[in-house]
């Protein structure tokens, strides 16, 4: 049995799934530990402040508002507010925890801007990440959001502690009402501009939402200020109709988005077919090229066998040569390999270009392959690892005859030659 299919781990039984790797161990169990801080952050964070409001006040003294049994200057109050500091202190540190682990791939992974191109081009790179180990324990803390705003779930984090945990603790119900209603207006003019969301949709209803806030604050302040009767019913009837106004508004905008989505899958999906016929074009015309190489050959007296011949001869050399083709260990990161693409690029064309024209062909310089196409090739063929991706700088020589093409590919496995074959792409008909 072992000289058939191997030794067998004495802790495995046949059958039984491998055990996991570390890799996929830290990504599983660090992903349940940020969604547990993530959920229970807000609780938290209210508790924990709720300890340090002793805003109700009895005959000259201050008691706990969430336990009014609890004296505010009580020995035994002060000795536990050491430690209530020191928890709003960690719980608060969640968030940064989550910064702190974004930050490492922001120019890299979450918002790759130094490949430029698109928005919706960056967007699809990072799309190409979101699964790997370093980034798939902390994928909803940033997928929701565009690019450019890897980090607003922090910010959110933030705004929604505020509102529940901090402003409670503004001495008064005047003060409360102001620093609610410009931290509301400020965020509701924040979303309307700067649009962080992916979708469309939830962008609308994110800014509506921060809007029925605002209102409810400032109709709050009017009310505190008595420009409004807080005791007259049409004040909660206009409040009222103003929330739906705005409801209506978001879902007019949301369907507006759903259409436009709807007419760009129809339009993405004509693409592809009218792809599909130039596809299907373009093997016709290979098919006809091909026949009139095979006839030229025929005139000329080539032998079309000689040049798989010389294909075979440089599989050969390349065979010989051996050894594992890697780009530099710079180039592990997608930065620094675009970067090493860039910098080669005219000098690589340059040289294609001249061990063209030396035997006779035509050139034609390729564009330099794209940062999504290379994290797309490393992740299909390579296990992503992108130091196997080599083909970044792309050129075509063309030739007139097969007895053209002969010459060039007899010329690659000699010594004197500029250019160096590794690999060969795709097999060779025979």
């Amino acid at each position: 049995r072992e000289a058939a299919e191997g030794p067998v781990p004495a802790n495995t039984s046949k059958g039984e799934a491998p055990p996991k790797t570390a890799d996929e161990l830290y990504s599983e169990h660090m992903q349940v530990f940020l969604l547990i801080t993530f959920l229970a952050y807000p609780n938290l964070s209210k508790i924990q402040f709720e300890s340090l409001d002793c805003s109700t006040e009895f005959e000259d003294k201050k008691y706990l508002r969430s336990d009014v049994s609890v004296e505010c200057t009580s020995q035994e109050y002060g000795g536990f507010l050491v430690f209530a500091w020191l928890f709003v202190l960690i719980t608060q540190s969640i968030p940064l925890l989550y910064w702190a682990m974004l930050v490492k791939h922001a120019d890299t992974r979450l918002n790759p801007a130094f490949v430029g191109g698109s928005a919706q081009g960056r967007l699809a790179l990072r799309r190409k990440y979101e699964s790997s180990k370093e980034l798939a324990p902390l994928k909803f803390l940033f997928i929701h959001y565009k690019c450019p705003f890897w980090y607003f779930e922090v910010v959110e984090s933030f705004r929604r502690c505020f509102f529940v945990s901090i402003l409670p603790l503004f001495p008064s119900a005047q003060v409360r009402g102001t620093a609610g209603y410009f931290v509301a207006f400020a965020f509701s003019v924040l979303f309307q501009t700067v649009r962080p969301y992916k979708n469309e949709f939830t962008g609308n209803l994110a800014t509506m939402a921060t809007h029925m806030i605002t209102l409810c604050y400032f109709a709050g302040r009017m009310i505190q200020v008595d420009y409004f009767d807080d005791d007259d019913p049409l004040v909660g009837c206009l409040l009222l109709l103003f929330v739906l106004v705005l409801l209506a508004g978001a879902v007019a905008l949301s369907w507006r988005d759903v259409g436009e989505q709807i007419s760009n899958e129809r339009v993405i999906s004509n693409l592809y077919g009218e792809l599909n016929k130039k596809q299907l074009g373009h093997r016709k015309d290979y098919a006809v090229a091909w026949l009139a190489y095979e006839k030229d050959a025929q005139a000329t007296g080539f032998e079309i066998r000689n040049l798989f011949d010389g294909f075979e001869e440089l599989l050969a050399c390349v065979k010989a040569r051996g050894g594992e083709l890697l780009q530099p260990e710079i180039a592990s990161e997608l930065k620094a390999l675009v970067k090493l693409m860039e910098d080669n690029h005219e000098h690589a064309l340059a040289v294609m270009k001249t061990w063209t024209e030396s035997v006779s062909g035509r050139f034609k310089p390729g564009p330099l392959k794209q940062a999504d196409r290379m994290v797309q090739k490393a992740n299909s063929d390579y296990s992503g690892n992108l130091r196997k991706v080599l083909d970044g700088v792309r050129a075509t020589a063309v030739f007139h005859s097969l007895r053209d093409l002969d010459r060039a590919v007899r010329s690659l496995y000699q010594a004197e030659c500029a250019i160096i074959v590794l690999r060969f792409k795709e097999p060779l008909p025979s």
